[in-house]
């Protein structure tokens, strides 16, 4: 969520939008480890984003320019624009990116006899990526009265680039002599436009708290690439043994999204809440595959892999739930939601049809008990879903070379997780928790390899079940007035069920992660900050993930009366953040890995224009008084 709306965007994009925010723009970030019925069933946890806005009349500004080095630069210019007046409260902010980034992937496949590995594949993948962008946004809050706000939101994200890939694999026999190879090289342009439009309503009806609130929101995503691969054949000699194949192919995707949703908050009695809603969303995506085989310069549709695939869904929700302090120990929470989902799935090329809908009730819950002035105990219970991603249902096939491709699932089935934990805090400086989540349908990556032509799919799949007992320790240590250290240690023993090309497995692990942020206020204008994250690998679906660690510092000075910021950030610093997976499944012995430009250094410099932080605190401590008269009232 930013700034309390929902935001509709992708995994991918949500990081993009992420990596553009730099950290003076933010005012706080609000975790809720177990929303309550108010919330989407969806997801595990919410994130709500807050960012600062102009508290005194008038107009500000902030001006921010960053530069991005690793093994290829990245810059980015942006502007943040605050101007409030009595009922008015206007905000903008607009950034342009643009620069280059590479990933480099692949692996080792063993194709296994009686324990003697037979034959291997071994695939080198690197993609070069130049991009360009901009993202902007536009709020608007109106006041007519004490009582009432009116708001109104628009975001636009705009992005278009070229990717270079070339992807060698060569072929192995029995002896580890190489039999033959082949090199892909591919080139792409895309593009996205993605925007949306929030229209929302407060009306705070009286003074003892009930608050009646409503949104209607629309968001539009396209994106759509062209991309031409020309894959050249040789043999062990490195001699070329046939013609090379070229394939080309256009992949335009949208997504539509409607949303309208009411909630309602009452009190009760004198320490009870009591909260009910209701919510409509409505998804459509559409995704036209066209695939050619260029034949003698001439382009050949190639009809096995065309498609069109049309997606809709209808999300219909209602919610209650009531919380209240009984005595000064006891505080429960306790909520019940219940989603109808409405699917359909249209392949028009080959003429088939999904029509799947389910209804879920999801109660939670939330019970604390304050054992002492220093330790409180806490009991918590939940029910979530997590849906398919609208690609993952979509059953296009994307090449990445003729031995390798991925494409979605129509069958696939939401996840549903039952998750419980128990935890004592003891003040603000730590706690402990013991939890278990248990996974219904849980969905992962299912690898499928053809013994007889070596051709791997990666297709996504719904697993029997997924289990995490975990226990977790967390720790705020203020070591001293100038350096306070945040830790937390997490141990989990994980275990997967299901079925992988009609084979049932069990694939079970224990692993542990540490986390520490450590922060150093050096004086008034001079900070610092030092996190390190580490991994100890563990188990998802039938692979096993390695260990990782990953280093980050960065140094933050205030100038010119806090007018001027610049912060130096050095992330990935021990080039460790590498993905790593192996699997050993029957006859197929599986050791993939990724790594991208991680280790770079970011130099962000940002000028605030009017009237300056220093000065709008001074003036806020001196209206604290009137102003929460006006608030009061």
């Amino acid at each position: 969520m930013i700034d309390g709306k929902t935001s509709y965007l992708s995994a991918e994009d949500a990081g993009n939008y992420l990596k553009s925010l730099d950290a003076s723009q933010i005012e706080k970030i609000e975790v809720i480890t177990n929303p309550s019925s108010k919330y989407d069933a969806s997801g595990a946890t919410v994130i709500n984003i807050v960012r600062k806005k102009n508290k005194n009349g008038g107009f500000n500004a902030e001006l921010t320019s960053t530069y991005n080095q690793g093994i290829y630069a990245r810059y980015s210019e942006g502007v943040n624009l605050n101007y409030s007046k009595k009922k008015w409260n206007l905000f903008g902010n607009y950034e342009y990116n643009f620069g280059e980034n590479y990933n480099h992937f692949g692996g080792t496949t063993n194709f296994v006899s009686n324990d003697q590995i037979q034959s291997s594949f071994v695939d080198t993948n690197r993609r070069y990526q130049h991009f360009q962008g901009s993202t902007g946004r536009f709020e608007a809050d109106y006041n007519p009265d004490k009582k009432q706000t009116l708001g109104f939101v628009f975001e636009i994200d705009k992005y278009n680039g070229t990717i270079e890939k070339v992807f060698p694999t060569e072929m192995y026999g029995e002896n580890s002599q190489l039999d033959s190879s082949l090199i892909l090289n591919g080139s792409r342009t895309y593009s996205r436009l993605n925007t949306s439009y929030s229209l929302n309503y407060d009306f705070k009806i009286d003074s003892t708290g009930k608050d009646l609130s409503a949104s209607v929101d629309y968001a539009a995503f396209s994106n759509n690439f062209n991309e031409l691969d020309v894959t050249n054949y040789y043999d062990s000699m490195g001699r070329s043994y046939r013609s090379p194949t070229l394939l080309q192919f256009s992949l335009p995707r949208t997504i539509n999204i409607w949303a309208a949703k009411i909630d309602y908050e009452q009190p009760i009695g004198k320490n009870g809440i009591f909260e009910g809603g209701l919510k409509v969303s409505y998804v459509t995506s559409n995704n036209n595959a066209q695939y050619w085989s260029i034949i003698n310069g001439a382009e050949v549709v190639d009809t096995t892999f065309t498609n069109d695939f049309i997606y809709s869904e209808y999300i219909y929700a209602g919610y209650i739930s009531y919380a209240q302090k009984l005595n000064r120990r006891i505080y429960f929470k306790l909520g019940l939601r219940g989603e109808e989902t409405q699917d359909k799935g249209v392949q028009l090329v080959h003429d088939t049809t999904f029509t799947p809908t389910y209804f879920t009730l999801f109660p939670n819950g939330l019970i604390t008990y304050k054992l002492d002035t220093n330790n409180t105990l806490k009991l918590s219970y939940r029910r979530r879903i997590w849906r398919p991603d609208y690609q993952d249902l979509n059953p296009f096939v994307y090449f990445s070379s003729p031995y390798s491709y991925s494409k979605g699932n129509p069958a696939l089935q939401p996840q549903i997780s039952n998750a419980g934990y128990i935890e004592e805090q003891f003040k603000q400086f730590g706690s402990i928790s013991f939890g278990d989540e248990y996974w219904t349908n849980p969905i992962n990556e299912n690898v499928i390899q053809n013994d007889v032509t070596h051709v791997s799919a990666s297709i996504p799949a719904n697993f029997s079940r997924y289990n995490n007992v975990y226990a977790k320790i967390e720790s705020t240590i203020p070591i001293t007035k100038w350096f306070t250290s945040m830790n937390t240690l997490l141990f989990m023993q994980q275990q997967w069920q299901g079925a992988v090309q009609g084979v049932d497995f069990t694939n079970a692990g224990f692993t542990w992660s540490y986390n520490t942020v450590n922060m150093f206020t050096i004086n008034k204008n001079w900070s610092s900050e030092l996190d390190f994250n580490y991994y100890g690998g563990g188990v998802s679906g039938p692979e096993y993930n390695n260990a990782a660690y990953y280093l980050e510092v960065g140094v933050k000075r205030l100038f010119a009366h806090e007018r001027g910021t610049i912060t130096l950030n050095c992330s990935d610093i021990l080039l460790s953040d590498h993905y790593i997976t192996t699997e050993n499944f029957q006859s197929e012995n599986f050791r993939n890995f990724e790594y991208y430009d991680s280790r770079r250094i970011r130099l962000t410099l940002s000028w605030k224009l009017g009237k300056s932080e220093h000065d709008r605190m001074q003036r806020d401590k001196a209206a604290d008084d009137e102003m929460n008269r006006i608030k009061n009232n």
